[in-house]
């Protein structure tokens, strides 16, 4: 697949929602999904006991298609 074709960004959204859906569905659904100070959501890593706030890797895959977005238009 060409890097200036128009279907990647959409490719590699799809991907990083199925990731984030993939996390979401294993997580243990006894723990709680909103941080009580900060009133975020989250999804808790079990592998490194950590959080993952969504917000975050919403905010990640959208910096990821507007350089994916400028590179297409710059080349």
């Amino acid at each position: 697949m060409d890097i200036s074709s128009t279907k990647l960004p959409l490719i590699l959204i799809f991907v990083l929602v199925g990731i984030l859906l993939l996390q979401f569905i294993t997580n243990d659904n006894n723990a709680p999904v909103i941080d009580p100070e900060t009133c975020e959501l989250y999804i808790l890593d079990s592998q490194i006991n950590s959080k993952h706030y969504l917000m975050n890797l919403i905010q990640n895959v959208w910096i990821l298609k507007t350089s994916i977005n400028k590179i297409l238009i710059f080349n």
